[in-house]
C-alpha cells in the first residue's frame, strides 16, 4: 500500500497514437504529482458510444470496458496507490469524445475538442470492479475546451441539419438532426451530471485571457456538486496545428482542475502558488492529496519527492511490462469474440 494519488487517463486522436499525447506526462503528471496512463485505441480509434470515431466505433469495440478494465487491474496491483475513486481523464478530438462517454469512470474530465450531445442518454452506465453494471451514479467535473474556428468539430455542434457547418469522420452523418453547441452541453452537462438548479444557476467569466484569446465560463448556483467549466479559444482550430502538444496552452490548466478536485475530496485544501494540499485539521484522510489513511502527516521534503518519483517510474515500468502482454491477448481475444474478420487487427502497444 501508498499514498493514494490520481490516476489520468490521456485519450488520443482519431488517427493518433499515444505518442501523441506522451507529453501530457512532463506538463500534468508530473507537476502535480499523479500517475498518467496513455493507452492507443486500435487503429487509432475510440468507440464513444454513437458519434466518433473510425474503426473502433464501426466495429463496435468495446473501449469503455477496456478502460475501467485497466483502472481494475492497478487498482489491484498498486493497492493504496491506485484508487477507482480518483480517475480522470483528459481527451483530445476522438478521445474527448471517449472521455465524454466514459464519464461514469471518471471523477472530472477535460474534453478538448469533441465530446457527445445527448448527455441524459450518452453517458456510459456506470460499472463496479466485477464490470456489473450498477445504477450508482456519481457527479463529474467537466472542463470543456474547444476553439471558434474548429473545422474539424464545430464549436456550434455537429448534427445532420445540412443548414449547420459539416463535422469532419462522419461524426455529422451519426449526430442527431439538432445541432447543440458546446456551451448547450455544458449548461446540460452541470445540471444533469453535476446537479445544478436549472433556474437558479448563473454563468460567470472565471477566466478570461486576452493574451491566450481564450475566455472561460464556470456555471454555479443552488445544488452544483462539482465544477462545469467550459473555456473557448478564438483562433487555434482543432488544436492540430503544427501540433496539439504546440496549439494546447492550457495544459497545466488541466492538471490543476484535477489536482484541486481531488485536494478536495477528504476536505483538503489546495494552495495553487506551491501546487500542494493542506490536510490541516479539517481533512479526513493524509498523504499528498489528502487521500490516504494511517500514513502520518503530508512530508513535501526531497526524500519524500525522490520517493514518490522513484515509485511513479516503477509503476510506469512495470504497468508497461505486465499490462501490455495482457491487453494484446485481451483485446485480440475481445476482437475476436465480438466480429468475423478481425483476427489480422494491429496490435498497438498500450504504452510507449
Amino acid at each position: 500500500s501508498g499514498d493514494t494519488v490520481p490516476l489520468i487517463f490521456a485519450l488520443h486522436c482519431l488517427g493518433c497514437t499515444a505518442q501523441t499525447m506522451m507529453h501530457l506526462t512532463s506538463s500534468i503528471a508530473d507537476p502535480y504529482h499523479s500517475v498518467m496512463v496513455i493507452p492507443e485505441g486500435i487503429k487509432s480509434s475510440w468507440n464513444a458510444g454513437k458519434y466518433c470515431c473510425g474503426y473502433a466505433l464501426s466495429n463496435q469495440i468495446d473501449d469503455f470496458g477496456f478502460l475501467n478494465e485497466i483502472v481494475t487491474t492497478l487498482e489491484a496491483d498498486f493497492d493504496g496507490m491506485i484508487s477507482r475513486a480518483v480517475v480522470y481523464g483528459v481527451g483530445w478530438s476522438n478521445g474527448g469524445y471517449m472521455a465524454t462517454y466514459a464519464a461514469s469512470m471518471f471523477r472530472a474530465i477535460a474534453p478538448i475538442s469533441g465530446h457527445i450531445y445527448n448527455v441524459e442518454e450518452d453517458i456510459a452506465p456506470a460499472v463496479v470492479a466485477s464490470s456489473e453494471p450498477t445504477t450508482s451514479t456519481r457527479t463529474t467535473g467537466i472542463f470543456m475546451h474547444h476553439s471558434r474556428n474548429d473545422q474539424f468539430v464545430q464549436m456550434t455542434g455537429c448534427c445532420t441539419d445540412p443548414n449547420m457547418p459539416h463535422c469532419c469522420c462522419g461524426i455529422s452523418e451519426s449526430s442527431p438532426d439538432t445541432c447543440a453547441s458546446a456551451e448547450i452541453v455544458l449548461h446540460s452537462w452541470a445540471t444533469t451530471v453535476n446537479g445544478c438548479d436549472g433556474d437558479s444557476s448563473t454563468t460567470t467569466i472565471s477566466m478570461d485571457d486576452s493574451s491566450m484569446d481564450v475566455s472561460c465560463q464556470t456555471i454555479q448556483g443552488a445544488g452544483c456538486q462539482a465544477n462545469s467549466t467550459i473555456c473557448i479559444h478564438s483562433t487555434e482550430g482543432h488544436f492540430n496545428q503544427p501540433s496539439f502538444e504546440a496549439a494546447f496552452s492550457m495544459q497545466d490548466e488541466v492538471g490543476a482542475f484535477f489536482a484541486r478536485d481531488a485536494c478536495s475530496m477528504n476536505g483538503g485544501t489546495w494552495s495553487a502558488a506551491d501546487r500542494s494540499c493542506d490536510c490541516g485539521s479539517g481533512a479526513s484522510g493524509n498523504g499528498r492529496y489528502c487521500l490516504s489513511t494511517g500514513m502520518g502527516g503530508s512530508d513535501s521534503s526531497d526524500t519524500s519527492t525522490s520517493l514518490l518519483s522513484f515509485a511513479f517510474l516503477a509503476l510506469f515500468l512495470a504497468f508497461a511490462w505486465q499490462l501490455s502482454k495482457w491487453a494484446r491477448l485481451a483485446i485480440y481475444q475481445k476482437v475476436k469474440d465480438e466480429a468475423p474478420r478481425r483476427n489480422d487487427v494491429e496490435m498497438g502497444p498500450l504504452i510507449r
